[in-house]
């Protein structure tokens, strides 16, 4: 099976990684980035299931046969409540 290229779905897995790297980055912790990272794949009508530690972020895209993961490493993040307000403010 060949599979074509979507540049717009490439754009919002990009979109929704970088948005679970905010999130990390400002101290939200690992359970609410999985539930936040999930709804916010379901809004942006991606099919993923998302994975989260304090330092590590695990993303599969796409149907279990055919997945495609990003797996991100990070470092434990401080929390800085005001920009973590403003990251979930665009996430939720």
């Amino acid at each position: 099976m060949t599979q074509r290229h979507d540049p717009f779905e490439s754009t919002q897995r990009t979109f929704l990684l970088e948005c679970g790297v905010a999130l990390h980055q400002f101290g939200t912790p690992t359970h609410r980035m999985e539930l936040a990272l999930g709804h916010l794949a379901e809004r942006l009508g991606l099919l993923a299931q998302v994975l989260c530690t304090p330092t590590s972020m695990t993303i599969a895209f796409g149907p279990m046969h055919d997945q495609q993961v990003s797996l991100m490493r990070m470092e434990p993040g401080a929390i800085n409540l005001e920009k973590l307000d403003r990251v979930h403010a665009i996430v939720a």
